[in-house]
């Protein structure tokens, strides 16, 4: 019960809320942790190492020497030479392998093949029989597909409702990957369709109501936890049936969702006939018919394709000539066959790392590679095998990735294996600058570190431009007037509270770490201090440690709701400026605290009149009264509010640059489309290739509603007078795009936009003026680059 006194020793009543509480570690002392030895911060017990040999199964040695949960086995392994743990790859973390000693093998209806689902299992059942978790057994089944029959080459049509469906299959019942790569534990319709031999077939789902759908084919009616699943997809829900062999194949097609249900057309269309010597639609190859693709297009340098019976490549007879395979080292992308080079000083890996792009059902095309994941990218590496030495080059070793599977990858041991970077971390493995040096990748080496990169600000520190490396590198030094010394590495501001006014995060109080779970969040005018998930916080509507007027709330982030500290409150007047005593940031809207007002528009702001209510509902400082743009070189003396900050509007030629508060020469590189009389269609534009200068949300007021921080491309277009155009961007690769267009190319910051969209990309402007006006097009992104379609329409 929060409050008492129900929980062991070293253990605190956790408030969930609503009365409810669970007894959760706070150890505060090492005594209290007699297996492992010592009490962190975070009231947990940890072990000490210093190797990974010191810590248990599905632990890592870290780098201040405790015991650490292994969250990237993928690349990690699990540490466990007994096999008692696999590696589950969606989720990064290792469980216990309760397929070790096969229960499945002798058990009734059961094939004997046994499958991990996290820490338990399941068994593969025989036919009209599935798995039953509860009672540990395969239990009687009866198939509801709909019978499709052989297809015969004519399209298939089928409009259908999952809602009227069953809620029994999904794509990641195994627990360990989905052929989707989610969930689909929604509603679901499932089909039965027999394809011929050496016939493949394209299935679509179409979508006639708005739900998140999904879409997979299993070789098994019974297969409801997605075992034998051949192929899947979510966004867009198209998949190809091949079927490869000399015999009829029954497939069973599962219309399904991540979650919701709702209704869908389903299509089965003809990809053509394997072994008539023509490629058609999806077949890699037929015969002698290759497409026109060669070696080359697949990584390799040189040699000739094959083509195996059932229309796939076969690369046997190519080779990578005097170019690098994947796993080769590498300086640049022409040193690598694949044209991708993961290099030393860029990436850390020493002498560089060839690798290649996975395909689309997760594999690579040479089999002497393994498709893998890091730090969300997909990639192809060297193959290798977990516990045989001599397979991967000097400063690799071969990481374990379960099942058998490894890939080689960074292991140096000495700063002589970094030739590039100079210095070898032993704790990862990887190549970095010397200390007191950093990458510049305009320079394309390692140079030392100077104060703007050191950012001592953020600290509060003062520089020292030459205090360290002999004279030859910048360090951080005292601490600026008005804080002090702190634990770590920052300078705690004096006499700061919870949810009182901070420029950097080391400007606010308690006991945390500044950027890790103590922050000055600039949601609100003039910012404020918050610790969120730190050591400060006691429970809901409790005073934090340190600060009596502070309190405790538990706050909504994303998925998880997280313990924050804030300023306390009973009435608005206890609230600085643009800040209201509210239960806005309180998950269960229940306990006071100050946060930034969102509604100043009928709330006011809280203020003598010194804040202005800006158009997205909160109070910034006006920075603009009295105007400071009207003696601004090179400015049209109009400024522009940018949060508590502003920024003069530039005459063509210059552009507004923060740092230095003033206007700079800029050239405007927008592509000229010209004046728009009739429709416009550029495809295959590359986000990729433009630049990232470009942001919606520039002056914290977005026309896309979003920020636009990712890579954009621009272009310029005329309209005559009266003149109306519809302009639609469709991404061709998954990247999360937006559109906006503006009337002035120097508009960094959006302050002249006009029109704005993120999803769906479609906007119409409309020139009402009496004059041909020119407009500039930005295709934008919130995040990410890539390649997209982009059409402008006269209207």
């Amino acid at each position: 019960a929060p409050g008492g006194s129900d929980c062991r020793d070293a253990y605190n009543c956790e408030d969930l809320g609503e009365g409810a509480g669970a007894c959760w570690p706070a150890c505060t002392g090492d005594p209290q942790c007699p297996d492992t030895g010592t009490c962190n911060d975070r009231g947990f017990c940890e072990t000490q190492c210093t190797d990974d040999t010191d810590c248990r199964a599905g632990m890592a040695c870290g780098s201040e020497g405790f015991c650490e949960l292994i969250n990237d086995c993928a690349t990690k392994g699990c540490n466990a030479p007994d096999g008692s743990l696999y590696c589950n790859e969606v989720s990064g973390y290792c469980f216990e392998d309760a397929c070790l000693d096969n229960p499945c093998d002798g058990l009734a209806n059961a094939t004997g093949e046994c499958g991990r689902y996290f820490d338990e299992y399941h068994c593969d059942c025989n036919e009209d029989y599935v798995w039953d978790g509860d009672a540990d057994a395969c239990v009687a089944f009866e198939c509801s597909a709909i019978d499709l029959g052989t297809f015969d080459g004519t399209r298939i049509g089928q409009t259908g409702d999952t809602c009227d469906g069953t809620s029994l299959y999904n794509a990641f019942g195994n627990g360990v990957s989905s052929c989707t790569r989610y969930t689909s534990e929604a509603k679901e319709l499932v089909y039965k369709l027999t394809v011929p031999a050496r016939v493949a077939v394209e299935v679509h789902m179409e979508l006639t109501t708005d739900f998140d759908a999904s879409l997979w084919v299993t070789t098994s009616c019974d297969d409801v936890l997605g075992l034998k699943c051949v192929v899947g997809a979510d966004d867009p829900e198209t998949v190809v049936i091949h079927n490869d062999t000399t015999e009829d194949q029954t497939y069973y097609i599962i219309a399904d969702a991540y979650e919701d249900c709702g209704a869908f057309t389903l299509t089965i269309s003809s990809l053509g006939e394997c072994g008539n010597g023509v490629k058609e639609s999806r077949e890699q190859c037929d015969g002698p018919d290759f497409g026109g693709a060669s070696c080359s297009n697949f990584g390799f340098a040189e040699g000739t394709l094959t083509c195996s019976a059932q229309c796939k490549l076969d690369f046997t007879n190519c080779n990578y000539g005097s170019l690098q395979p994947v796993g080769g080292p590498c300086t640049t992308g022409a040193d690598c066959a694949s044209g991708l080079c993961w290099d030393e000083l860029n990436k850390g890996l020493p002498s560089g790392y060839c690798v290649d792009k996975c395909t689309e059902e997760r594999d690579c095309w040479d089999p002497a590679n393994i498709c893998v994941s890091y730090l969300g990218d997909s990639f192809c590496a060297k193959k290798c095998t977990p516990g045989v030495s001599g397979e991967c080059r000097d400063a690799y070793a071969c990481v374990d990735l379960g099942e058998g599977d490894g890939a080689c990858w960074a292991k140096c041991t000495t700063d002589s294996q970094c030739s590039v970077a100079g210095r070898c971390d032993l704790d990862s493995g990887f190549c970095s600058c010397p200390l007191g040096q950093h990458v510049d990748s305009d320079a394309g080496a390692c140079v030392y570190d100077d104060c703007k990169y050191l950012d001592c600000a953020n600290l509060n520190r003062n520089c020292d431009p030459a205090g360290g490396c002999s004279g030859a590198c910048a360090v951080c030094t005292d601490c600026v007037p008005g804080t002090q010394e702190s634990s770590g590495d920052y300078c705690r501001r004096i006499g700061t509270v919870w949810g009182g006014p901070c420029e950097v995060d080391a400007d606010c109080p308690g006991s945390g770490t500044p950027g890790e779970d103590t922050y000055c969040n600039k949601s609100g005018t003039g910012g404020f201090c918050m610790q969120r998930g730190g050591p400060d916080y006691v429970g809901d509507g409790q005073p934090c440690t340190g600060d009596p007027n502070s309190v405790g709330v538990s706050t909504a982030y994303a998925f998880w709701i997280i313990p924050v500290c804030l300023q306390g409150c009973e009435t608005d007047a206890d609230c600085r400026a643009g800040y209201a005593c509210s239960t806005d940031m309180d998950n269960n809207a229940a306990v006071l605290a100050c946060s930034p007002i969102k509604e100043c528009r009928t709330d006011g702001c809280n203020d003598d009149g010194s804040l202005r209510c800006a158009s997205n509902g909160k109070c910034w400082v006006d920075s603009c009264d009295p105007n400071p743009c009207t003696s601004m070189v090179n400015s049209t003396k109009a400024c522009v509010n940018v949060y508590d900050s502003h920024m003069c509007e530039c005459v063509n030629d210059y552009r507004w640059d923060d740092d230095s508060m003033s206007c700079v020469s800029f050239e405007c590189t927008a592509q000229d489309l010209g004046t728009v009389t009739a429709e416009i269609q550029l495809t295959g534009e590359d986000s990729c290739t433009g630049t990232s200068e470009y942001n919606a949300d520039g002056t914290g007021e977005s026309c896309t509603y979003y920020h636009t921080k990712g890579n954009e491309k621009v272009y310029k277009i005329t309209l005559p007078a009266g003149a109306s155009v519809y302009i639609e961007m469709v991404p061709v690769v998954d990247f999360d795009a937006s559109l906006w267009v503006t009337t002035a190319c120097n508009d960094f910051g959006g302050a002249k936009c006009v029109e704005g969209a993120d999803d769906p990309e479609e906007v119409t402007i409309t020139n009402e003026g009496s004059a041909p006006a020119t407009y500039y097009i930005v295709a934008d992104a919130f995040s990410g680059c890539g390649t997209f379609n982009l059409t402008i329409t006269p209207k």
